[in-house]
């Protein structure tokens, strides 16, 4: 069966994308629940945070030295040409007894000189359809690909939501994240109504909401705002928009994960690992028809 493809993006910035992204990615292919999963992540932030967390400094280096990278991907187009996924990937995590693992498709510091140019020295539509290309042969080699986005609408983001089936938004309770959500609706429109088939572009499948305070007033406020948006947003589109459950609650043992650059799921138990291994079962639940 083909792979279910997700993009994890949201226009505000220090939301979650990458923990949300690189988290769950662990638990696919790792946690007893989901062990023997075949996950790739796709890092398509020229941050490089989702790289860097699965790579060391070193490794970084290496893959890139050796043109294994998504800069690579979008260089080929810009000579017209197209280099094969399978020599950008780097493998990160296996498991020999249930055959499941991590690949990565990592982005290179170089992907910002990349970011200005909306056709990438080419057509603007093919230029959009990069990653889209690049992954068709691989479908059926992974169960779930992720899509790491950057907080911005550039090549990169129109390149996830041409290659994804749907958008999964990473969501923190303040006003600024929930606008991100309304220019993703907005942009992901107008985006699709210059494709002749509009549904080829993805659609927002649901929020996850990060760093959740239970009974601050201001969360609590943000989520019912919250609440009220994705219910227009679905009227519209006719479509209903997923809140994934439970909500991944603030802990100190996220901020030290990420500073070890560490999944949650290869430390010691908590309260919010078992929170995004519960948003993981929500994840795959929600989206099982989808292929």
């Amino acid at each position: 069966m083909a792979a279910k493809i997700w993009a994890f993006l949201n226009f505000k910035g220090g939301v979650g994308k990458t923990t949300d992204t690189v988290n769950l990615a662990a638990i696919l292919a790792k946690h007893p629940d989901f062990r023997g999963n075949r996950v790739l992540v796709i890092d398509q932030d020229p941050q490089c945070n989702a790289t860097l967390w699965f790579l060391t400094r070193e490794r970084y280096h290496v893959a890139t030295s050796r043109n294994k990278s998504a800069y690579h991907l979008y260089e080929a187009q810009m000579r017209g040409s197209q280099v094969p996924i399978q020599d950008v990937i780097t493998p990160v995590y296996r498991d020999p007894e249930s055959g499941g693992g991590i690949d990565l498709v990592g982005a290179s510091f170089d992907m910002l000189e990349q970011e200005e140019d909306p056709s990438l020295g080419g057509e603007a539509a093919k230029a959009a359809t990069v990653i889209q290309r690049a992954i068709e042969p691989v479908r059926n080699a992974y169960d779930y690909i992720l899509i790491d986005c950057p907080p911005g609408y550039s090549i990169f983001t129109r390149n996830a939501l041409r290659a994804a089936q749907h958008v999964i938004v990473p969501y923190t309770a303040d006003y600024l994240a929930l606008e991100g959500i309304k220019w993703i609706k907005q942009l992901r429109d107008r985006f699709a109504r210059g494709h002749a088939d509009p549904n080829s572009v993805a659609r927002i499948g649901g929020v996850i909401v990060n760093r959740y305070r239970a009974g601050f007033r201001a969360s609590d406020a943000a989520l019912a705002e919250l609440r009220v948006v994705l219910d227009e947003l679905g009227a519209q589109t006719g479509e209903k928009i997923h809140l994934f459950r439970p909500f991944i609650r603030e802990a100190t043992a996220v901020t030290a994960a990420n500073n070890e650059q560490r999944a949650l799921v290869d430390c010691e138990p908590t309260a919010v690992r078992r929170d995004f291994i519960r948003v993981a079962h929500d994840l795959v639940q929600t989206f099982r028809r989808h292929v």
